[in-house]
Protein backbone atom coordinates (compact mmCIF):
# COMPACT_ATOMS: atom_id res chain seq x y z
CA UNK A 1 0.00 0.00 0.00
CA UNK A 2 1.68 3.20 -1.17
CA UNK A 3 -1.22 5.53 -0.41
CA UNK A 4 -0.90 7.38 -3.69
CA UNK A 5 -4.19 6.38 -5.30
CA UNK A 6 -5.98 9.60 -4.41
CA UNK A 7 -3.30 11.73 -6.06
CA UNK A 8 -2.78 9.67 -9.20
CA UNK A 9 -6.27 8.55 -10.24
CA UNK A 10 -8.91 10.45 -8.31
CA UNK A 11 -10.24 10.39 -4.76
CA UNK A 12 -10.34 6.71 -3.70
CA UNK A 13 -9.43 5.96 -7.37
CA UNK A 14 -12.72 7.50 -8.60
CA UNK A 15 -12.04 9.02 -12.01
CA UNK A 16 -13.51 12.37 -13.06
CA UNK A 17 -15.84 10.80 -15.64
CA UNK A 18 -17.34 8.59 -12.92
CA UNK A 19 -17.84 11.55 -10.61
CA UNK A 20 -19.47 13.58 -13.38
CA UNK A 21 -21.74 10.70 -14.37
CA UNK A 22 -22.80 10.44 -10.72
CA UNK A 23 -23.71 14.14 -10.86
CA UNK A 24 -25.90 13.37 -13.87
CA UNK A 25 -27.47 10.50 -11.91
CA UNK A 26 -28.32 12.79 -9.00
CA UNK A 27 -29.76 15.35 -11.43
CA UNK A 28 -31.98 12.62 -12.89
CA UNK A 29 -33.03 11.65 -9.36
CA UNK A 30 -34.18 15.21 -8.71
CA UNK A 31 -36.48 15.11 -11.73
CA UNK A 32 -37.76 11.69 -10.68
CA UNK A 33 -38.44 13.07 -7.21
CA UNK A 34 -40.68 15.80 -8.61
CA UNK A 35 -42.65 13.16 -10.54
CA UNK A 36 -42.91 11.00 -7.40
CA UNK A 37 -44.34 13.92 -5.41
CA UNK A 38 -46.86 14.73 -8.16
CA UNK A 39 -47.93 11.08 -8.08
CA UNK A 40 -48.21 11.09 -4.28
CA UNK A 41 -50.49 14.12 -4.50
CA UNK A 42 -52.82 11.91 -6.55
CA UNK A 43 -52.56 9.02 -4.10
CA UNK A 44 -50.10 7.03 -6.22
CA UNK A 45 -47.29 5.55 -4.13
CA UNK A 46 -44.88 3.17 -5.86
CA UNK A 47 -42.55 1.45 -3.39
CA UNK A 48 -40.43 -0.02 -6.18
CA UNK A 49 -39.91 3.52 -7.51
CA UNK A 50 -38.81 4.66 -4.05
CA UNK A 51 -36.47 1.69 -3.64
CA UNK A 52 -34.90 2.44 -7.03
CA UNK A 53 -34.38 6.03 -5.88
CA UNK A 54 -32.56 4.77 -2.78
CA UNK A 55 -30.42 2.20 -4.57
CA UNK A 56 -29.43 4.78 -7.20
CA UNK A 57 -28.42 7.40 -4.64
CA UNK A 58 -26.69 4.76 -2.49
CA UNK A 59 -24.54 3.84 -5.50
CA UNK A 60 -22.94 7.31 -5.39
CA UNK A 61 -21.53 6.83 -1.89
CA UNK A 62 -17.74 6.62 -1.67
CA UNK A 63 -16.37 3.15 -2.56
CA UNK A 64 -19.81 1.69 -3.35
CA UNK A 65 -19.70 1.84 -7.15
CA UNK A 66 -17.05 3.47 -9.34
CA UNK A 67 -18.18 1.81 -12.59
CA UNK A 68 -19.43 4.51 -14.98
CA UNK A 69 -21.36 1.93 -17.02
CA UNK A 70 -23.18 0.73 -13.92
CA UNK A 71 -24.00 4.33 -13.01
CA UNK A 72 -25.35 4.81 -16.53
CA UNK A 73 -27.50 1.69 -16.05
CA UNK A 74 -29.01 3.28 -12.96
CA UNK A 75 -29.87 6.37 -15.01
CA UNK A 76 -31.50 4.14 -17.64
CA UNK A 77 -33.61 2.47 -14.94
CA UNK A 78 -34.59 5.86 -13.53
CA UNK A 79 -35.61 7.05 -17.01
CA UNK A 80 -37.87 4.02 -17.52
CA UNK A 81 -39.39 4.36 -14.06
CA UNK A 82 -40.05 8.08 -14.60
CA UNK A 83 -41.69 7.41 -17.96
CA UNK A 84 -43.98 4.76 -16.46
CA UNK A 85 -45.02 7.01 -13.57
CA UNK A 86 -45.48 10.01 -15.87
CA UNK A 87 -47.86 7.91 -17.96
CA UNK A 88 -50.15 7.64 -14.93
CA UNK A 89 -50.28 11.42 -14.55
CA UNK A 90 -52.46 13.49 -16.86
CA UNK A 91 -51.02 16.88 -15.90
CA UNK A 92 -48.50 18.78 -18.00
CA UNK A 93 -44.91 17.76 -17.32
CA UNK A 94 -42.41 20.28 -15.98
CA UNK A 95 -39.03 20.67 -17.69
CA UNK A 96 -37.23 18.92 -14.83
CA UNK A 97 -39.54 15.91 -14.77
CA UNK A 98 -40.26 15.32 -18.46
CA UNK A 99 -39.35 11.99 -20.03
CA UNK A 100 -35.71 11.53 -21.05
CA UNK A 101 -35.55 10.14 -24.57
CA UNK A 102 -31.80 9.54 -24.89
CA UNK A 103 -29.77 8.63 -21.79
CA UNK A 104 -26.39 9.04 -23.50
CA UNK A 105 -27.34 12.51 -24.74
CA UNK A 106 -28.70 13.36 -21.28
CA UNK A 107 -25.36 12.46 -19.66
CA UNK A 108 -23.26 14.20 -22.33
CA UNK A 109 -25.34 17.38 -22.21
CA UNK A 110 -25.05 17.37 -18.44
CA UNK A 111 -21.27 17.13 -18.64
CA UNK A 112 -21.21 20.06 -21.06
CA UNK A 113 -23.41 22.55 -19.26
CA UNK A 114 -23.06 21.36 -15.65
CA UNK A 115 -26.76 21.94 -14.95
CA UNK A 116 -26.85 20.15 -11.59
CA UNK A 117 -23.85 22.09 -10.34
CA UNK A 118 -25.50 25.49 -10.71
CA UNK A 119 -26.95 24.87 -7.24
CA UNK A 120 -27.58 28.38 -5.89
CA UNK A 121 -25.80 31.74 -5.97
CA UNK A 122 -25.70 31.81 -2.16
CA UNK A 123 -22.64 29.83 -1.03
CA UNK A 124 -24.21 28.97 2.33
CA UNK A 125 -27.22 27.49 0.53
CA UNK A 126 -24.88 25.64 -1.85
CA UNK A 127 -23.18 24.08 1.15
CA UNK A 128 -26.49 23.10 2.74
CA UNK A 129 -27.76 21.54 -0.49
CA UNK A 130 -24.65 19.39 -0.71
CA UNK A 131 -24.84 18.49 2.98
CA UNK A 132 -28.46 17.42 2.49
CA UNK A 133 -27.50 15.16 -0.42
CA UNK A 134 -24.75 13.52 1.64
CA UNK A 135 -27.21 12.91 4.47
CA UNK A 136 -29.76 11.43 2.08
CA UNK A 137 -27.16 8.95 0.83
CA UNK A 138 -26.81 7.57 4.35
CA UNK A 139 -30.58 7.38 4.81
CA UNK A 140 -30.93 5.51 1.52
CA UNK A 141 -28.26 2.99 2.51
CA UNK A 142 -30.13 2.07 5.69
CA UNK A 143 -33.52 2.09 3.95
CA UNK A 144 -32.20 -0.52 1.51
CA UNK A 145 -30.90 -2.73 4.33
CA UNK A 146 -34.30 -2.50 6.03
CA UNK A 147 -36.12 -3.16 2.76
CA UNK A 148 -34.20 -6.43 2.40
CA UNK A 149 -36.18 -7.61 5.45
CA UNK A 150 -39.43 -6.19 3.98
CA UNK A 151 -39.37 -3.24 6.38
CA UNK A 152 -40.46 -0.04 4.63
CA UNK A 153 -41.69 3.36 5.76
CA UNK A 154 -43.53 5.50 3.19
CA UNK A 155 -43.07 8.65 5.30
CA UNK A 156 -39.29 8.32 5.07
CA UNK A 157 -39.48 7.58 1.35
CA UNK A 158 -41.62 10.70 0.91
CA UNK A 159 -39.08 12.83 2.76
CA UNK A 160 -36.26 11.52 0.56
CA UNK A 161 -38.23 12.56 -2.54
CA UNK A 162 -39.07 15.97 -1.04
CA UNK A 163 -35.44 16.66 -0.12
CA UNK A 164 -34.22 15.62 -3.58
CA UNK A 165 -36.81 17.84 -5.27
CA UNK A 166 -35.92 20.85 -3.10
CA UNK A 167 -34.19 23.54 -5.12
CA UNK A 168 -35.61 22.22 -8.40
CA UNK A 169 -39.36 22.28 -7.68
CA UNK A 170 -39.85 25.99 -8.29
CA UNK A 171 -40.34 26.88 -4.63
CA UNK A 172 -38.47 29.85 -3.16
CA UNK A 173 -36.52 28.94 -0.01
CA UNK A 174 -34.59 31.08 2.43
CA UNK A 175 -31.36 30.11 4.15
CA UNK A 176 -33.43 29.25 7.23
CA UNK A 177 -35.60 26.92 5.12
CA UNK A 178 -32.51 25.05 3.95
CA UNK A 179 -31.20 24.79 7.49
CA UNK A 180 -34.53 23.23 8.48
CA UNK A 181 -34.31 20.67 5.67
CA UNK A 182 -30.80 19.76 6.81
CA UNK A 183 -32.09 19.30 10.36
CA UNK A 184 -34.96 17.21 9.02
CA UNK A 185 -32.41 14.94 7.34
CA UNK A 186 -31.03 14.24 10.81
CA UNK A 187 -34.52 13.64 12.20
CA UNK A 188 -35.44 11.17 9.47
CA UNK A 189 -32.05 9.50 9.76
CA UNK A 190 -32.99 8.58 13.33
CA UNK A 191 -36.32 7.22 12.10
CA UNK A 192 -34.48 5.21 9.47
CA UNK A 193 -32.15 3.75 12.10
CA UNK A 194 -35.20 2.72 14.14
CA UNK A 195 -36.59 1.00 11.06
CA UNK A 196 -33.26 -0.73 10.45
CA UNK A 197 -33.17 -1.86 14.08
CA UNK A 198 -36.60 -3.45 13.63
CA UNK A 199 -35.31 -5.19 10.52
CA UNK A 200 -32.16 -6.42 12.23
CA UNK A 201 -34.20 -7.82 15.11
CA UNK A 202 -35.82 -10.17 12.62
CA UNK A 203 -32.86 -12.44 13.38
CA UNK A 204 -33.22 -11.95 17.13
CA UNK A 205 -32.26 -9.18 19.51
CA UNK A 206 -28.49 -8.51 19.28
CA UNK A 207 -26.59 -9.23 22.49
CA UNK A 208 -22.91 -9.39 23.53
CA UNK A 209 -21.35 -12.72 22.57
CA UNK A 210 -17.95 -14.37 22.89
CA UNK A 211 -16.17 -14.84 19.58
CA UNK A 212 -12.84 -16.24 18.45
CA UNK A 213 -10.36 -13.46 17.70
CA UNK A 214 -7.39 -15.69 16.95
CA UNK A 215 -6.69 -17.99 14.01
CA UNK A 216 -8.38 -21.21 12.96
CA UNK A 217 -7.58 -23.76 10.26
CA UNK A 218 -9.91 -24.08 7.30
CA UNK A 219 -11.62 -22.00 4.68
CA UNK A 220 -13.23 -18.75 5.70
CA UNK A 221 -15.22 -15.76 4.51
CA UNK A 222 -14.49 -12.43 6.19
CA UNK A 223 -17.41 -10.03 6.42
CA UNK A 224 -17.45 -6.32 7.10
CA UNK A 225 -20.49 -4.06 7.19
CA UNK A 226 -23.94 -4.69 8.59
CA UNK A 227 -26.15 -6.05 5.82
CA UNK A 228 -27.61 -8.78 8.00
CA UNK A 229 -29.89 -10.07 5.26
CA UNK A 230 -26.88 -10.92 3.10
CA UNK A 231 -25.18 -12.40 6.16
CA UNK A 232 -28.21 -14.61 6.81
CA UNK A 233 -28.18 -15.87 3.22
CA UNK A 234 -24.44 -16.54 3.39
CA UNK A 235 -24.74 -18.50 6.65
CA UNK A 236 -27.45 -20.68 5.11
CA UNK A 237 -25.37 -21.32 1.99
CA UNK A 238 -22.26 -22.30 3.97
CA UNK A 239 -24.04 -24.38 6.63
CA UNK A 240 -22.40 -27.78 7.02
CA UNK A 241 -19.70 -27.04 4.45
CA UNK A 242 -16.85 -26.40 6.90
CA UNK A 243 -16.56 -22.73 5.97
CA UNK A 244 -15.94 -20.28 8.79
CA UNK A 245 -17.88 -17.03 8.40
Amino acid sequence: MKGTGCTTCGVCTKEAIVSNTMDALIFALRGNAIVALKARAKGIIDIDYDVLTCSSLFSTLTNVNFDKLKIKEFIEKLVKARSCLNAKLSEEKCAMCSDIEDVTFFIESHLEDKRPNAWNQNKDIQSLMQTIVFGLKGICAYLLHAHAFSKDNTEIFTFVQEALAAGYDGKERTLEDWIQIALDVGKWNFETMKLLDEANNTLGHPEPSSVLIGTKKGKCILISGHDLHDLELLLKQTEGKGVNV
